[in-house]
């Protein structure tokens, strides 16, 4: 069974290979623990990327779009996060 960070590493190592094949420069953050996971450069733009491991459902994407974690006590707390969320998904 793979850990969260594992997933995580497979995501992010799967879409830089994806944005690459696809003629993008992609950059890596030197720290973990920021906004982005990745900065593509797309043109004119540099584009922050956060990855997340999603799991299919027959022929449907599920990805998340929450975080679990667990707070003062061991008591699990969810995490949402409002504004504009966009998803693409590269091949």
């Amino acid at each position: 069974m793979l850990t969260t960070d594992q997933k995580g590493n497979i995501a992010e190592a799967a879409v830089a290979l994806a944005a690459v094949k696809l003629g993008f420069d992609v950059y890596l953050p030197i720290t973990e623990g920021g906004r982005y996971d990745l900065i593509i450069h797309a043109g004119p733009r540099l584009l922050r990327v956060q990855c997340k491991w999603a799991g299919l459902n027959g022929d449907v994407v599920v990805l998340r779009s929450y975080s679990a974690r667990r707070s003062v006590g061991d008591q699990p707390a969810l995490h949402t996060r409002r504004g504009r969320h966009v998803c693409r998904l590269l091949p």
